[in-house]
Protein backbone atom coordinates (compact mmCIF):
# COMPACT_ATOMS: atom_id res chain seq x y z
CA UNK A 1 0.00 0.00 0.00
CA UNK A 2 1.37 3.84 -1.18
CA UNK A 3 1.03 6.01 1.99
CA UNK A 4 1.46 9.47 1.41
CA UNK A 5 1.69 12.50 3.81
CA UNK A 6 -1.78 12.12 4.72
CA UNK A 7 -2.40 8.83 5.47
CA UNK A 8 -1.86 7.89 9.34
CA UNK A 9 0.22 4.98 9.52
CA UNK A 10 -1.40 2.15 11.33
CA UNK A 11 -0.08 1.22 14.82
CA UNK A 12 -0.08 -2.46 13.47
CA UNK A 13 -1.89 -4.77 10.45
CA UNK A 14 -5.22 -5.30 11.94
CA UNK A 15 -6.22 -1.65 11.33
CA UNK A 16 -5.81 -2.14 7.65
CA UNK A 17 -8.54 -4.26 7.00
CA UNK A 18 -7.84 -4.95 3.88
CA UNK A 19 -8.99 -8.13 2.08
CA UNK A 20 -5.55 -9.85 0.99
CA UNK A 21 -6.84 -9.96 -2.67
CA UNK A 22 -6.99 -6.33 -2.12
CA UNK A 23 -3.58 -5.52 -0.43
CA UNK A 24 -1.97 -7.42 -3.18
CA UNK A 25 -4.21 -6.09 -6.04
CA UNK A 26 -3.11 -2.43 -4.14
CA UNK A 27 0.28 -2.80 -4.03
CA UNK A 28 0.56 -3.82 -8.26
CA UNK A 29 1.34 -7.79 -7.67
CA UNK A 30 -0.33 -9.59 -10.66
CA UNK A 31 1.46 -12.82 -9.36
CA UNK A 32 -0.18 -12.79 -5.96
CA UNK A 33 -3.57 -11.89 -7.38
CA UNK A 34 -3.73 -14.80 -9.91
CA UNK A 35 -2.28 -17.06 -7.30
CA UNK A 36 -4.84 -16.08 -4.57
CA UNK A 37 -7.54 -16.30 -7.41
CA UNK A 38 -6.44 -19.85 -8.39
CA UNK A 39 -6.58 -20.85 -4.85
CA UNK A 40 -10.32 -19.88 -4.74
CA UNK A 41 -10.63 -16.42 -2.88
CA UNK A 42 -13.49 -14.99 -3.59
CA UNK A 43 -13.36 -11.48 -5.45
CA UNK A 44 -16.69 -10.05 -4.38
CA UNK A 45 -16.68 -7.96 -1.13
CA UNK A 46 -18.41 -9.85 1.64
CA UNK A 47 -21.26 -7.29 1.66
Amino acid sequence: MKLNSFSPLPEDDDELLLPELVYWASLGDVEQVEQLLAEGTDPKPDR
